[in-house]
């Protein structure tokens, strides 16, 4: 084996260290952009800033004479339709994002965060920017500073007229 890896490659076709492959240890390296796109698009996981009432199963206002009588209603008891178990790590991320601390924007920076991944899109980083009009240029006369305007003689042409 020792003597396959010692042979110079052939020219044009690379080395033959890269045809071996390393055994995959089930770790990828992921940013975090696509960590928490992955986790929102893919896995469906949603925001859960009350993880006690999810874990302990505690719905306010429905008890299960409720969910009884609606079955009632029904005639009777529906199966199914639920959706496979989210992936453990989309969970983690869900709630380390719901976790952020008020300092860094609290529950509106989480919700923001993930409606932002759920679409796919980045955020808008132009903190602070207001949108202004000016003028082209000035112009002076002795009433004082005034805006130069230009006649308009075709469409789509500047404003004003």
């Amino acid at each position: 084996m020792a003597a396959d890896l010692a042979v110079p490659p052939e020219p044009g076709c690379g080395s033959r260290l890269t045809a071996v492959r390393a055994p995959r240890s089930g770790k990828l390296e992921v940013g975090v952009l696509d960590l928490i796109e992955w986790a929102f698009q893919r896995e469906k996981v949603s925001l859960d800033f009350n993880e006690i009432e999810r874990e302990t199963g505690a719905r306010p206002g429905i008890g299960v004479e409720y969910l009884m009588m609606q079955q009632a209603k029904l005639g009777c008891r529906v199966q199914g339709g639920g959706c496979s178990p989210r992936h453990h790590d989309a969970d983690m991320v869900a709630a380390s994002l719901a976790s952020l601390p008020d300092s860094q924007g609290g529950r509106r920076m989480a919700i923001e965060i993930a409606e932002l991944a759920r679409v796919g899109q980045r955020p808008d980083c132009m903190i602070g920017v207001r949108a202004s009009c000016g003028p082209i240029a000035w112009r002076g006369s002795r009433h004082g500073r005034f805006a130069v305007t230009e006649r308009c003689t075709e469409l789509g042409a500047r404003w004003p007229a």
